[in-house]
Formats: structure tokens, C-alpha cells, sequence
């Protein structure tokens, strides 16, 4: 191993890392999207960015329970089958 190529290489990839961080908030507050940082930007556009934001579970991951037709109670605890 070359060892004063790999402190290159390393001092690199941390100036690069860098940038991306940077360069990805800058991105997420011009978008207003929270973006997976370890997802492949390669393939996406702005468009396909939008497109999986609005496909996305709510913040909290949670699906909203739908209202029951039969009582109306909004909670899920019902004993109806909806």
C-alpha cells in the first residue's frame, strides 16, 4: 500500500463527502423535500424526486385509518368490519 496515496485519496473522499452534504441541504431547502442521503442520485430528476415525495408515507411512517362506515369512529378500535 502507498500510504501517501491513500492520506490523498482519504482527504479526497472527505472533501467530497463534504460537498455532497452541502450541496444535498442546499437541495432540500430549495425543494422543500427531505432527501435520502444514501440513496443513488444518478438516475433522478427533480420531477422523479416530486414524484416519490408525494408517494411517501407520512413523517411519523403511520397509514391513516380510515373513517368507519358503520359508527363513524376515526381510531380503528371499532369492532365493525369496515
Amino acid at each position: 500500500m502507498d500510504r501517501k496515496r491513500a492520506e490523498q485519496l482519504l482527504e479526497t473522499a472527505k472533501e467530497t463527502q463534504t460537498a455532497f452534504w452541502k450541496a444535498l441541504s442546499e437541495l432540500e431547502e430549495e425543494t422543500s423535500l427531505e432527501i435520502d442521503g444514501t440513496q443513488d442520485l444518478q438516475g433522478e430528476t427533480i420531477e422523479s424526486l416530486f414524484e416519490s415525495a408525494s408517494t411517501e408515507l407520512p413523517e411519523d411512517d403511520e397509514q391513516e385509518i380510515p373513517t368507519c362506515t358503520a359508527c363513524g369512529c376515526t381510531d380503528g378500535t371499532c369492532q365493525h368490519a369496515c
